[in-house]
């Protein structure tokens, strides 16, 4: 809805309406300000753990990339729906 609304400012600018523009320009910065929080907060949830079998990194609850079981070889770009080895059930 805010791009929405920053179309909207943008053809009013357009069509000679300059009071829009200090509007518009404050939707942008809101924008800045809402991808920085998301940026920092994805890198706040992504995490690489390791135990004594397995490594792995995880991007969420239940979700993990580059998977490996030292345990039973197990190998997987990216995991969903498990905290564990799918073929030796070892938790991670």
């Amino acid at each position: 809805e805010k791009w929405e609304k920053i179309n909207e400012l943008l053809l009013e600018v357009k069509g000679g309406n300059d009071k829009k523009l200090s509007e518009l320009e404050n939707q942008l910065q809101g924008l800045q300000t809402d991808i920085k929080q998301i940026k920092n907060s994805t890198q706040d949830t992504i995490r690489h753990q390791a135990n004594e079998y397995i490594t792995a990194t995880r991007l969420a609850d239940r979700v993990h990339a580059n998977f490996q079981c030292k345990k039973c070889g197990t190998a997987i770009g990216l995991m969903i729906g498990s905290n564990e080895c799918p073929n030796c059930h070892t938790p991670i």
